[in-house]
């Protein structure tokens, strides 16, 4: 979805955008510690510098969010502005049932969920989702394909089970909320797009709560969508995003 909002992003915005690779997707994988969303903020700020882009707004959906709230407090010099699509509101600590995780545990649970995310063909596996999608489309079909490939006659995840689990132990030992206090500070144009799904959630409304009151200059936009904002309601994230960079002052805009 990055490929297919991007355009429509930057021509409602007039901004050059710019869609980010995670390492490990299409590039080798780093040693688990490199994960953490500290350590991807680093390795954000060198490519800017190779970029030749002293400042960006940032625009982070999911994993991509809590790295962008670890960014802008960090890096505050470096960052115009702040866009969280439906993450870095919420904690993995939030959820029902969570129990702290180690690094192996996690490894291990992926492992097995990857044994599981294996089909024999790509209708086999458009199969397998569709049911879980209120109105399947050709964009579902196209996400799919992007976060899988063809292996040895079966069709598998891009990204391997450790860079997963690396990436998933990440977000839970540096939570977005650890950043909250210090973005809250520092008078940075930051918008939140929740989606209706998360926030109708117990979880969810007190993680929304807990960030308008650390936050409380950050602007809030509520679309009626699952988690993934761009797959569910494209025209109107793309909208909201819009209307707030168009009020901020035009440079680059990276999103990853």
């Amino acid at each position: 979805m990055l490929d297919e909002q991007g355009p429509a992003l930057a021509a409602a915005s007039s901004r050059r955008v710019l869609a980010i690779s995670p390492p490990g997707w299409e590039t080798p994988p780093l040693a688990a510690a490199e994960y953490r969303p500290t350590a991807l903020s680093r390795r954000l700020i060198g490519l800017f510098d190779e970029l030749g882009a002293p400042h960006v707004t940032f625009v982070g959906f999911s994993w991509g969010a809590t790295i962008g709230c670890h960014l802008a407090a960090t890096e505050p010099d470096r960052v115009d502005a702040l866009v969280l699509l439906d993450a870095g509101y919420t904690d993995a600590q939030d959820r029902p049932g969570f129990v702290e995780p180690d690094l192996a545990t996690v490894t291990a649970q992926m492992v097995e969920q990857a044994r599981a995310f294996r089909w024999s063909s790509w209708e086999e596996c458009f199969a397998f989702f569709r049911p879980h999608v209120p109105q399947w489309g050709a964009s579902h079909e196209r996400r799919l394909r992007a976060g899988l490939r063809e292996e040895e006659g079966a069709i598998v995840p891009v990204v391997s089970p450790e860079v997963a689990a690396a990436a998933a132990y990440g977000v839970a030992a540096e939570p977005p909320s650890a950043t909250l206090s210090r973005l809250g500070r520092l008078g940075l144009p930051i918008l939140l797009v929740a989606a209706s799904e998360t926030v109708a959630t117990e979880h969810g409304a007190r993680a929304l709560a807990r960030f308008r009151g650390a936050v409380p200059a950050a602007e809030v936009v509520e679309v009626e969508s699952g988690h993934d904002l761009l797959l569910d309601a494209p025209e109107a994230t793309v909208a909201a995003v819009s209307a707030f960079l168009r009020g901020s002052s035009p440079r680059d805009v990276s999103r990853a």
